[in-house]
């Protein structure tokens, strides 16, 4: 991390507290905004948030430092969600081999995930206390031993070696690749005028009054040029972040406070859901595929998570550059204000796509149909899932981006919660009520969760303001921490 001198860019001013947090104006329509833009076909777009003049701020880092910082982040969720979901695929010979039942075994994955959830609630304080950095090394690292355990305490060793393995892979890779990403900015909604500009000609360099707020719906302001001598590769790949003062046990708080905010209890049930209805089809793949007529082993079901992954890519284009030109294209017809709400439309897809892949999935096997049909019901699945989740998580953080760090965790805490609910009962559901009942139920269950989306693109505004007063108290006291500046 940079020193405390060489981590943003100077400002006077205040914090904006009439500023409603996730209201942004997104783009220059009229040129008149002093602002750091965007540049090439999308120069009239406004950064939020504005790089500083730190060369190592994320925000200033070169294409190819920040496609290693992504990768390094790719392989370590890779690691960790085989690890964590690889029993799915193999949990009938599992089943045969423990004298476990399914139900057991699916009830065990359920309390997994609680415990990966609720373990956020220590692990992400102690990220921005100490760096994500040593957090991700340490749960890489510590999760070896755990797997060549588990090898020893069971049969079927030989394949939990390999995750032992994998994780072995991923610690190295990020050891060598994985940079500190933590970095301390000033809040979005500070009303100021920096000491230099970037910004092109604007209505005060010919003669016009410029409105202050211009600069602060959801402050948007620019910095100097960039200043100071980069990090080298050993200082940027150390162990250790920047001191700060204790305050695990403040942001643990702030944390669960956050669950008063209606827009970030509703962005944690959206992404439960979705990840909910995923668990469904997955705590059942085994169960279904390697039964008659199907009789897949154990290395054919896990062949066809692959279908799931071309869904999870095919997903990307959509919630990624699909949902940013749509985000533009909303904000221009709004005078260049975008609310964060503006996104949710693309829940669109989801809406029919998840009841009709649970519907194949259920009603298919029930009636024995050829097996292409369930592996596109899990090709489907991973597509709606990835974009329902993306858009639940983006809802959160555009809402809130000052407290961002927090409040994906309050997010996370719900998600996972629903998701031992789901792990916990999802075997007697099914075998009580039949595949075809059961997923018709789930199908038009996810239907009804998905449209909840439409009150909130009409109230989550009024909500967001209703807020802001609670936000800013929280961002002012993050702000004395040293979270942000």
């Amino acid at each position: 991390m940079a020193s405390a001198t060489h981590n943003s860019t100077h400002i006077s001013g205040r914090l904006d507290e009439d500023a409603i947090p996730g209201t942004v104006h997104l783009v220059d329509i009229e040129g008149t905004m002093r602002a750091k833009h965007a540049r090439g076909g999308l120069s009239d777009v406004v950064l939020v948030p504005a790089p500083s003049n730190d060369p190592d701020d994320p925000l200033n880092w070169s294409p190819m430092r920040k496609m290693l910082s992504t990768l390094s982040m790719c392989v370590y969720i890779l690691m960790t969600s085989v690890a964590s979901s690889a029993i799915y695929g193999a949990i009938v010979p599992i089943s045969a081999d423990t004298g476990l039942s399914v139900a057991q075994l699916n009830t065990g994955t359920g309390y997994m995930f609680l415990a990966f959830g609720w373990g956020c609630l220590f692990w992400q304080p102690m990220a921005l206390q100490y760096g994500k950095r040593p957090v991700y090394l340490i749960s890489l690292l510590t999760s070896i031993p755990i797997m060549v355990g588990q090898a020893h305490a069971k049969s079927n060793g030989t394949w939990i070696y390999w995750l032992a393995i994998w994780f072995a892979i991923g610690f190295i890779f990020c050891f060598f690749f994985m940079e500190e990403t933590n970095y301390d900015r000033a809040p979005l909604e500070v009303a100021v005028l920096p000491d230099e500009f970037l910004a092109e000609p604007s209505a005060v360099d010919a003669g016009k009054e410029l409105d202050v707020k211009t600069l602060h719906v959801d402050a948007v302001h620019s910095g100097p040029v960039l200043s100071g001598k980069p990090k080298s590769f050993f200082q940027r790949m150390s162990i250790r972040d920047k001191k700060r003062p204790f305050t695990v046990h403040i942001k643990m708080a702030r944390i669960l406070k956050l669950w008063s905010f209606p827009v970030i209890l509703y962005a944690g049930f959206s992404y439960g859901c979705s990840l909910c209805w995923y668990n469904v089809i997955n705590a059942t793949t085994s169960l279904v595929l390697s039964s008659p007529p199907y009789n897949f082993s154990a290395a054919r079901v896990g062949c066809t998570y692959f279908a799931t992954e071309i869904g999870t890519a095919l997903a990307l284009p959509y919630a990624g550059i699909f949902g940013d030109w749509a985000v533009l294209r909303l904000a221009r017809r709004n005078g260049g204000i975008w609310q964060s709400e503006q996104r949710l439309w693309l829940f669109l897809l989801p809406l029919f796509v998840l009841p009709f892949s649970l519907l194949l999935w259920g009603v298919g096997a029930y009636h024995q149909v050829e097996v292409f049909g369930l592996v596109f019901s899990e090709f489907l699945t991973g597509l709606t899932v990835t974009v329902a989740a993306q858009l639940s998580v983006s809802y959160c953080i555009d809402s809130y981006k000052d407290l961002g760090a927090d409040a994906i965790v309050s997010v996370v805490l719900i998600r996972n919660s629903m998701s031992f609910a789901i792990g916990y009962g999802v075997t007697p559901w099914v075998t009580n009520l039949g595949l075809q009942t059961a997923y018709i139920i789930a199908a038009f269950a996810g239907m009804g969760a998905i449209l909840t989306v439409f009150p909130i693109i009409k109230f989550g505004p009024s909500l967001r303001a209703s807020s802001r007063a609670r936000y800013f108290k929280l961002v002012k006291e993050a702000m004395a921490e040293g979270y942000v500046i």
